[in-house]
């Protein structure tokens, strides 16, 4: 990964890149230390995540003001043999971080990786490039509700499970990813198909809910939402016979990395409003709600 000159704020900025290649055996890559190097604080950041590839792994984790290190835990990802899997440190800055401080990302050694089925091996210490923080903030990319959807039923396809509003500040905007945390009673093998819309056109499908509770919407082209414009998103599912009858359905952006909207003045990922969509209120306000319905004869 390239370093550069990021704007205070920015959000989902990949800054490590590792390559996980298993030889001689299936392989579990389940733990991870992460050491910060650079002239700079601990402070200028929000959260520090893990991906596979552009699945978020965990929640978001801080970077220790004692050590300097980011931990991952139970990470479980699977590399079968001979194959080589790509995962990925991405991080979210602070709106109030300190313009010229300097950050990088680093594997120190083999007791920084914990491997299940096999030994880490490596050219230690695996280095990033160095992100310096300018003194610009990045533009904003606002997500809030948009309507109360229909409660969907046993078998419906194209089940209309949430609809959501997009505004951008500050910058254009290229929505490029964005994933969606689907809880409530219903298992995540009660929906499936799920698909991306704007206007009727399908951004973007992916099939299953994966083990942290999302659904992630990769678009192969970016949509522009051009500086002070709102639009519309509705998102449908086929609501699967392993859901029963009353499950709750709860649609909401959980984390603000997991909004990807790159500002196209700095190139970076938008500072990102969510509190309008998070399900704080856990009241159905700033969430879509449902219920699902029995199917039909």
């Amino acid at each position: 990964v390239d370093g550069g000159t990021i704007p205070q704020g920015a959000t989902a900025v990949a800054m490590l890149g590792l390559e996980l290649t298993a030889n001689g055996d299936d392989m579990t890559f389940d733990g991870l230390v992460i050491d910060r190097g650079g002239v700079g604080s601990s402070t200028d950041f929000s959260n520090v995540y893990f991906y596979n590839g552009t699945q978020r792994i965990g929640s978001g984790h801080s970077v220790s003001s004692d050590s300097n290190t980011v931990t991952f835990s139970s990470l479980g990802v699977s590399v079968p043999e001979g194959d080589t899997v790509t995962v990925w440190i991405k991080a979210d800055f602070s709106s109030s971080a300190t313009a010229s401080n300097e950050h990088d990302f680093s594997v120190v050694s083999t007791s920084s990786v914990t491997v299940e089925g096999g030994d880490a091996e490596g050219d230690f210490p695996l280095e990033g490039d160095t992100f310096t923080i300018g003194g610009a903030d990045a533009g904003t990319i606002a997500i809030e509700k948009n309507s109360t959807v229909s409660n969907p039923t046993i078998g419906q396809e194209d089940a209309e499970i949430a609809n959501f509003k997009l505004t951008a500040s500050n910058e254009d905007m290229e929505l490029e990813q964005i994933a969606l945390t689907f809880k409530g009673t219903i298992s995540a093998e009660g929906g499936t198909n799920f698909k991306l819309m704007q206007n009727g056109d399908v951004l973007a499908e992916t099939d299953e809910v994966d083990s942290n509770d999302l659904f992630t919407f990769v678009l192969d082209t970016p949509y522009s939402i051009e500086k002070g414009d709102t639009r519309s998103f509705t998102v449908s599912a086929e609501i699967t016979g392993q859901a029963d009858s009353d499950d709750t359905i709860r649609v909401y952006l959980d984390e603000n990395t997991d909004l990807v909207a790159v500002g196209q003045v700095y190139g970076y990922g938008a500072q990102v409003s969510s509190g309008s969509y998070d399900n704080g209120a856990n009241d159905g306000t700033d969430a879509n709600w449902s219920t699902v319905q029995g199917g039909q004869f």
